[in-house]
């Protein structure tokens, strides 16, 4: 089935190119730091810690957020079927900038920002929820 076309919202948009981009990238534990940015939003928060994390203040909420953002790596790394040897020697830092976006007529609190970790992910990996949808597509900083 050719697709030559694509509606988004009420608009036609033709499809010029089409390519499919086969690359072999590192995933996983390192002993260097990697810089990475969100740049697309990404979607750390569910209800009960959503809860949690409006009670803290600035400095422990951007805690907060680092310590989820390495539970988000342990459940990528189960998905592909990737075992961290030792989750404590996985190190996020980083800060994060906070956005409401508004998803399936519901206002989410999302995030924007830069971190590194010990931890190499391919460009354009999702991480968090509603990566499916694009939320929390992240970029090397080299």
């Amino acid at each position: 089935m050719e697709i030559e076309d694509i509606k988004i919202n009420e608009s036609i948009k033709l499809i010029n190119e089409k390519s499919i981009k086969l690359t072999a990238d590192k995933f996983g534990e390192t002993k260097e730091y990697i810089d990475y940015e969100f740049i697309l939003p990404w979607m750390a928060l569910n209800q009960k810690n959503y809860d949690e994390y409006i009670q803290l203040n600035k400095f422990d909420q951007q805690f907060f957020l680092r310590h989820i953002l390495r539970e988000n790596l342990k459940t990528i790394s189960k998905g592909f079927n990737y075992e961290i040897k030792n989750i404590e020697g996985i190190k996020v830092d980083g800060h994060f900038q906070k956005r409401e976006i508004k998803f399936k007529d519901i206002t989410m609190l999302c995030f924007f920002g830069k971190f590194m970790t010990n931890f190499s992910l391919p460009d354009y990996l999702g991480i968090g929820k509603q990566v499916a949808r694009g939320f929390g597509t992240v970029l090397n900083q080299i």
